[in-house]
């Protein structure tokens, strides 16, 4: 049988204790709106707190961490981003005492992808993993746990795109390197940081809740899918349950069994529920409990004493859409023993359950009743309760503006004691009338201080309906409103003529009749009322055309007049909109308006009724893109070019050279600029184009030169250029010419070379191939001129037999240039220009030996 336990919410403190090992407390942080929780982890000197905050310099989401002492004092806080977001989603404390998270780690491949950080105790990183899809777009971390092996075991969501999105459980090695990976849910199914769990024997149990589950013959509802591996990720259990209720945890427990923590439905309003099975899952019993308000069931945990510990929120009795963080315990069989609702007065979400080694119950959530503090976390006794010597006693805590809250301390302190307040007064008795949570110090003589709890309260608006004058016509299609505005605990309801309109509900109506309408506002403070009568509904003025020239574009500094056809009685009113907003255009109540730049303008006409209508908006477009002057190819041209200039299309072109074509042909530097009619009939100046002139490489294979059969000539174009194209197809920039020919014959040699700048030149030289005859003929072959052909240092060679030589040398004239007596022999440089010269070699006893010499 299915019992049903009703709570009964008590907030007294069951028991008084006079000394204390640890402070317990309720405490919010953060200090900024984007510093959010999302999941602890007790350790031996406090608390370790991960979740997310925004980074200042990149404007994404990443990681954040917050370590609390044992006394909710926060020793430091650290945070790690990058340029794309990061998204905590668990925590572990490894047996080296370092901090190991899951969580998801957006990048530039995939949207997401699950990653894994290891920190030091302190902090400090010291490495991460991340873990790609197989096959898939992206991976979600979802939760992490420690096994007994010390091992780290993560849950994580695969995004497959089309078919294969699942859960997997990930145990990894030391080094975050996998061990074993293994299936856990289908797409569709609810998996969070409470849904994987270790037990004995280093096995685990996961836990997949489907609403409607697919994956059958059949359709099914409300399906839990729990699974068991061992150590080496085998599958020893693979069960499905349909617990009619919604379940968001599994924990192991003490007999290798699991807690399984579930919401649900029971007759209209959700309860909490507790599901037991044993460590081959077979199911054991289930409890359930509730009160008149909605709860909804986050962890369920066992106690060290073999209770249980549930964490869920429930609804607010009071105050809407507003909810409280709830925490009960039981006993091992699941029947309740105590609850305690704590959090602020506005709105609290629970988020994770622990319980610490000295059996204190940590709890954290989300708030939004501490101003910028949006982490909640608290740490209770074993009965729920947070001790103090002193406490603070208020008659209530749902208040109304024009009240007044008497906050007292319980039990008084020594009149020699200080008491300052959290608000920074030092009354003994405190009279608040603001929302907020109140604590106050208590500092004895001896300097000691002992802390309040702290006490919450509400001070809500006092409804207030007017709706102006009693009786009034109103336009077809307006609103009638009410004219002051309430907070959120204000609750709206309209009639007409006495009868209740069904989802009328908000501070304002549109009247679709004449009648009596009434609007009665209410909340917890009191309840206030105003009607009036509508006797008529006017129709609104027809529409207001606008009359305007029909151009695409109009020219810059000029204006376009708009001009509203309607009746002239009618108020004007023109405004401009862009593609976000729309502005009021101040002193612009004509019916003739004059638009000056881009934009949407459109004009509201008001009738003598009051009811208002718009025209259509009239697009305007100002022709005011500043022309340019394009160049038909590089704007540095080489000397010799032409480079074509032109603008935009259009009429009348006056170019800064004087001439009056659309485009012109420029070869010499300057600054080119246009004027002209564009075509929408615009007049036009263009900005400057500067066009550059860049000089022609310079470039010489040598001057013309006679080469002697059967010798090679080299011929060189110069380092430096981008590419060379010789007339014999060669591209290198040295050639060799050869003639093996006995017959005279010539040779024109052309290069053309292209520098750097794509500037071409050309040089040609003239090659005379020559049989080179009686050069080296003598008359005794002991007179010698050698040799005929000179290298770079022009060394000429004389021999003979005789003394009294004589050594003369012609130009290719016939012109002498040179003589030189010598006996028996002579050496000597010619410094002469390369060419063909001519010598004669007169000997003693007339003998006369002449020929060519040629120096290149």
């Amino acid at each position: 049988m299915i019992k049903k336990i009703y709570l009964l919410f008590s907030f007294l403190i069951l028991c008084s204790y006079s000394a204390f090992s640890v402070e317990h407390f309720a405490k919010a942080y953060g200090e900024k709106p984007d510093h959010e929780a999302v999941f602890f982890k007790p350790v031996d000197d406090g608390f370790v707190i991960v979740g997310s905050a925004i980074d200042s310099t990149y404007h994404t989401r990443g990681y954040y961490i917050l370590k609390l002492n044992k006394n909710g004092i926060k020793q430091w806080e650290k945070s790690y981003s990058d340029a794309f977001s990061f998204y905590t989603n668990g925590v572990t404390i490894l047996s080296n005492g370092n901090i190991a998270i899951i969580g998801t780690h957006a990048g530039i491949l995939y949207s997401a992808l699950a990653e894994v950080v290891i920190l030091d105790s302190t902090g400090n990183f010291l490495n991460s993993r991340t873990y790609p899809p197989l096959d898939g777009w992206g991976t979600s971390g979802t939760g992490i746990i420690l096994n007994q092996d010390s091992s780290i075991a993560i849950s994580l969501y695969t995004d497959g795109f089309i078919s294969t999105n699942y859960y997997s459980i990930y145990t990894l090695n030391a080094d975050l390197s996998i061990n074993w990976t293994e299936f856990i849910g289908y797409d569709g199914s609810l998996l969070n940081a409470h849904s994987l769990t270790k037990a004995s024997a280093n096995n685990f149990f996961s836990l997949s809740y489907y609403d409607t589950y697919y994956f059958s013959a059949n359709l099914q509802y409300q399906v839990s899918a729990i699974r068991k591996f061992n150590s080496q990720g085998q599958v020893i259990l693979d069960s499905l349950y349909q617990f009619q209720a919604t379940t968001n945890s599994i924990s192991a427990t003490q007999d290798g069994g699991v807690i399984i923590g579930s919401t649900l439905l029971n007759n209209g309003q959700n309860d909490l529920q507790l599901i037991k099975l044993d460590s081959v899952g077979n199911f054991l019993w289930d409890k359930h409990c509730g009160s008149y308000l909605n709860e909804s069931t986050v962890q369920a945990i066992q106690a060290f004493d073999g209770g249980y510990l549930v964490l869920s929120t429930i609804e607010d009795p009071i105050l809407p859409n507003q909810n409280d963080i709830l925490l009960v315990k039981t006993n091992s069989t699941g029947d309740s023993l105590w609850s305690r609702k704590i959090g602020s007065i506005l709105n609290d979400i629970g988020l994770h359950i622990e319980e610490t080694a000295d059996s204190n119950i940590a709890v954290l959530g989300s708030t939004n009743g501490f101003e910028s503090n949006k982490i909640f976390f608290a740490l209770f006794d074993s009965h729920g309760n947070i001790p103090k010597a002193y406490t603070i006693l208020a008659p209530m805590k749902y208040l109304c503006s024009t009240d007044t809250l008497q906050l007292t301390i319980d039990p008084m302190p020594n009149p020699s004691s200080l008491i300052v307040w959290n608000t920074g007064d030092t009354l003994r008795s405190l009279p608040i009338h603001i929302t907020g949570n109140y604590f106050a110090q208590i500092i004895d003589t001896s300097g000691t201080i002992e802390e309040t709890n702290f006490i919450s309260a509400f001070f809500a608006t006092t409804p207030q309906v007017q709706l102006g004058s009693d009786t009034s016509g109103i336009c077809i299609n307006s609103s009638l409103s009410n004219l002051f505005q309430g907070d959120f605990t204000v609750k709206y309801q309209w009639y007409l003529n006495g009868s209740l309109l069904p989802g009328e509900t908000n501070t304002s109506i549109v009247p679709g009749t004449t009648g009596l309408y009434k609007l009665i506002a209410s909340n917890y403070c009191s309840t206030d009322s105003d009607q009036k009568l509508i006797d008529t509904i006017y129709s609104i003025p027809a529409q207001p055309t606008l009359i305007f020239p029909s151009i695409d574009y109009v020219c810059e500094h000029d204006s376009l007049q708009l001009i509203a056809s309607s009746n002239p009685a009618y108020a004007f009113q023109w405004y401009f909109a862009d593609y976000l907003n729309w502005y009021l255009q101040n002193g612009a109540t004509d019916s003739i308006f004059y638009a000056n730049h881009n934009g949407y303008f459109f004009v509201r006409i008001t009738d003598q009724n009051g009811c208002i209508n718009y025209s259509d908006p009239a697009t305007v477009r100002f022709d005011n893109v500043l022309p340019i002057v394009n160049a038909n190819g590089p704007s540095s041209i080489c000397d010799g070019q032409q480079v074509e200039l032109s603008s935009s299309s259009g009429t009348e072109f006056m170019w800064n050279t004087g001439d009056t074509t659309s485009t012109i042909l420029v070869g010499i530097p300057g600054d080119y600029s246009v004027s002209f009619i564009d075509q929408y009939g615009c007049p036009k100046e263009t900005d400057t184009i500067q066009i550059s002139v860049l000089a022609k490489p310079m470039v010489s294979i040598g001057p013309d030169t006679i080469l002697c059969n059967n010798l090679t000539y080299l011929m060189d174009a110069g380092p430096g250029f981008n590419s060379y194209l010789w007339n014999y197809g060669a591209t290198s920039e040295f050639i060799a010419l050869f003639s093996g020919s006995s017959s005279i014959d010539s040779e024109l040699v052309i290069v053309n070379v292209t520098d750097t700048n794509g500037c071409t030149n050309s040089d040609t030289a003239l090659v005379v191939f020559d049989v080179c005859d009686y050069v080296n003929e003598f008359q005794s072959a002991n007179t010698k001129v050698y040799p005929s052909v000179l290298g770079s240092e022009k060394i000429l060679n004389a021999e003979s037999d005789e003394q009294n030589n004589l050594l003369i040398i012609f130009d290719s004239a016939g012109k002498e240039i040179y003589r030189v007596n010598f006996d028996y022999r002579w050496k000597g440089t010619l410094n002469f220009p390369n060419g063909i010269y001519m010598y004669q070699l007169l000997a003693k006893a007339n003998k006369k030996v002449q020929g060519k010499i040629i120096i290149n």
